[in-house]
C-alpha cells in the first residue's frame, strides 16, 4: 500500500523552530521535536510514501496527515459539508430583542435603526417553535445579538429559564452565548445568564482606554472603558462557573500603533484560561460610517497578524480552538437547521443583510402565533445552495474550514469574492497553541 500526504494539512514551526501539523479535515494535531524532525518534513513533500514509514511513525497515518494514495479526500470533505449543512444535530437559534444600542461605535453598519424592542408575546411565540420542536435535535444553542443585547437582559434572563426548562423536560442540552459590548455586564446579571447556560460572551475592547473611548463612545458616558474593564474584573475575580469570553478587539492603525500599551492592559486576563483575545481589523460591513475611517484601515495583513505571535509571548491567549473547527470559516448563514430571530420573531439569514434594502432574499420567513416556522424555501435555497468552488479553493488546505461558502451575502448578493478571513492566521494560533503546551509533542 502507498500513501500521499494530506491535501488539508497545515505546517508551521513555533518559537523553538520545532515542526507543527494541523489537520484541517479530521482537526489533528502533532509537534514534532528531536534532530530528525527534518525527515518528517521531507517525507510530507513527497507525493508517493511507502508504507514502511508506518512502523517508524504510525501516527502520520492516525493523525491523517498522510493517507491512502487512493482516497479522495475532497469527497470526504464534502460529503461532511452536506451533513454540516443539512444536519439537525444543533437548532442553532440568534434571537435579537432589539437593534436599539448605547453606543455609537464609529464603524457601526447598523445605521437604520427604528429602537424597537421584543415584547413577551413574540418571545413566547419563539418559545412555543422550541418547545415544539428541540427533541428533534441533540443539542439547542441561543445566541443573542443586536443592536445591544443587554438593553433587554430582563427579558432574556426570563427567556433563558424559560428555555432552559423546555430543553431539560425532554433531556435535550442546552447552550447560549451573546455578543455584548458588556457596558450593562454587572455580576448579577451575569450569574443570572450561566445560572441558566448561556455561558459563551463576545465582548468588544477596541485596545487602550484611549483607542477604545474614541472608536466605540457611548452615548452618554464619555468613558464606558472603564465601567466594561471593571465589569469584567468582577467576573475574573469572584465567579468562578464554567464561562467563556472572547474579548474582540476591532484593530485600527492607531490601536496598531499602541501594541505594547494595548498587550500590558490586557495582560490582567492572562492567567485565566476563561478568557481569549478575538483579534479582528477593521473593515467594511456596510453603512457610510466606514467611508470616513479610510485612513484608519489597515491594509498589511501580515501586520496585523504578527498581533497573535508578539500577544503569544505576553502569554496573552488568542481565540484559536474554533478556528480548526469543521467549516470554521462558514456563516451560520450557511446552515439549513440556522434561524436568525428578530424582535417581531421574523426570520432572517444574515444580520449585515437586515439593512440592505436591496437583499430581499434575506427575510425568509416567520414564526406564526402557534410556534410553527413558515420559510420560502426559494429564498432559504439562496442561501444554502452555494456555487462549484474554484480550482484554487479545490487545492487550498483550508478547504474543509470555509468551503468557498463564505459569507454568502457577500459571494452571492453583493458579487464579491472572499476567503475565510482566518486562513493566513492559523499558524499563528498553531504557535499560540504550542505555547500552551495543547499539542501532543512527538521525539524524532
Amino acid at each position: 500500500m502507498f500513501y500521499k500526504p494530506s491535501r488539508y494539512n497545515v505546517i508551521t514551526r513555533d518559537f523553538d523552530d520545532n515542526i507543527i501539523i494541523a489537520n484541517v479535515l479530521e482537526k489533528s494535531f502533532a509537534k514534532l521535536t528531536g534532530d530528525n524532525r527534518e525527515d518528517i518534513l521531507c517525507v510530507l513533500q513527497r507525493d508517493t510514501i511507502d508504507e514502511n514509514i508506518n512502523i517508524q511513525y504510525p501516527y502520520l497515518k492516525e493523525k491523517h496527515f498522510i493517507v491512502n494514495k487512493e482516497i479522495d479526500e475532497m469527497a470526504i470533505a464534502n460529503l461532511r459539508y452536506n451533513q454540516l449543512i443539512y444536519s439537525n444535530d444543533i437548532l442553532d437559534i440568534t434571537i435579537i430583542p432589539t437593534d436599539a444600542c448605547n453606543f455609537n461605535c464609529i464603524y457601526c453598519y447598523q445605521e437604520d435603526r427604528v429602537y424597537e424592542f421584543m415584547d413577551k408575546k413574540n418571545a413566547e411565540i419563539i418559545l412555543k417553535y422550541i418547545e415544539k420542536n428541540c427533541h428533534y435535535y441533540k443539542k439547542v444553542a441561543i445566541n443573542w445579538f443586536g443592536g445591544e443585547p443587554l438593553l433587554m437582559k430582563d427579558l432574556i434572563i426570563w427567556f433563558m429559564e424559560r428555555a432552559n426548562f423546555i430543553c431539560k423536560k425532554v433531556g435535550v442540552p442546552l447552550t447560549g452565548g451573546m455578543s455584548t459590548n458588556g457596558y450593562d455586564l454587572d455580576m448579577e446579571t451575569f450569574s443570572q445568564f450561566i445560572k441558566n447556560k448561556l455561558t459563551y460572551f463576545q465582548i468588544t475592547i477596541d485596545g487602550t482606554e484611549e483607542t477604545h473611548n474614541r472608536q466605540r463612545p457611548h452615548k452618554t458616558n464619555a468613558d464606558s472603558y472603564k465601567k466594561i474593564i471593571s465589569n469584567l474584573d468582577v467576573i475574573d475575580k469572584k465567579i468562578k462557573n464554567y464561562y467563556k469570553i472572547s474579548i474582540r478587539i476591532n484593530i485600527t492603525k492607531s490601536i496598531f500603533n499602541d501594541l505594547e500599551n494595548v498587550l500590558k492592559e490586557f495582560q490582567k486576563f492572562s492567567n485565566n484560561n476563561k478568557f481569549r483575545i478575538h483579534w479582528q481589523l477593521v473593515r467594511d460591513y456596510g453603512g457610510e460610517k466606514i467611508h470616513n475611517l479610510e485612513n484608519e484601515v489597515l491594509e498589511d495583513q501580515e501586520q496585523f497578524n504578527e498581533f497573535i505571535d508578539i500577544a503569544t509571548k505576553y502569554n496573552i491567549a488568542s481565540l484559536y480552538e474554533i478556528y480548526f473547527n469543521f467549516g470554521a470559516g462558514l456563516c451560520s448563514a450557511c446552515r439549513d437547521h440556522s434561524l436568525l430571530i428578530d424582535h417581531k420573531a421574523n426570520i432572517h439569514k444574515c444580520t449585515l443583510a437586515i439593512y440592505d434594502k436591496a437583499a430581499t432574499e434575506n427575510k425568509i420567513g416567520a414564526i406564526d402565533k402557534n410556534g410553527e416556522l413558515l420559510i420560502d424555501d426559494y429564498k432559504n435555497a439562496a442561501w444554502l445552495l452555494r456555487n462549484e468552488p474554484k480550482e484554487s479553493c479545490k487545492d487550498c488546505a483550508c478547504y474543509p474550514l470555509c468551503f468557498n461558502a463564505v459569507c454568502p451575502y457577500t459571494r452571492k448578493f453583493k458579487n464579491k469574492d472572499i476567503c475565510y478571513s482566518e486562513k493566513d492566521r492559523l499558524q499563528y494560533y498553531l504557535r499560540d497553541m504550542s505555547k500552551r503546551q495543547l499539542i501532543k509533542t512527538y521525539i524524532v
